[in-house]
């Protein structure tokens, strides 16, 4: 396994820096206008798995995360979905990365046997966050 970093072009950088922006104007919102988060989280799931099921998605509990972060309180958002959670922190740190140095890490020449580890660690991931959700309620 190889990790470099790759140097983004100007426009991938942009974006990058654009995302980091819309995130932390949604992080603004959410501060100013504590009625957004009240009306949102007081609405019913409309997550058609749940309704349809009557278990919770993957991604259920997944907007409460999103709140929870932009209280700034990680140890809620954990608690709602954990896999989510993580997601989401991962994604602003990549942007911030890289609108601030323009460039990314990535994984090159990975041996067969650990892109067999790599995806066999992504489904015990996703398997467990769903049994997490559904046993917190969903």
């Amino acid at each position: 396994m190889n990790v470099t970093w790759v140097r983004l072009s100007g426009s991938a950088r942009w974006l990058a820096a654009y995302g980091l922006a819309f995130a932390l104007a949604g992080i603004t919102l959410v501060q100013l206008f504590p009625l957004l988060e009240a009306a949102t989280l007081s609405r019913p799931s409309p997550c058609a798995l749940k309704m349809l099921t009557g278990y919770p998605c993957l991604a259920c509990r997944g907007t409460r995360a999103v709140f929870a972060l932009a209280d700034g309180d990680f140890g809620q958002a954990i608690r709602f979905n954990p896999l989510a959670t993580l997601l989401l922190a991962s994604l602003l740190v990549m942007a911030a990365i890289a609108s601030a140095i323009g460039r990314l890490p990535t994984i090159t020449q990975m041996s067969r046997p650990w892109r067999s580890l790599c995806w066999c660690l992504l489904v015990v991931a996703l398997l467990g966050n769903w049994a997490y959700v559904i046993a917190a309620g969903g």
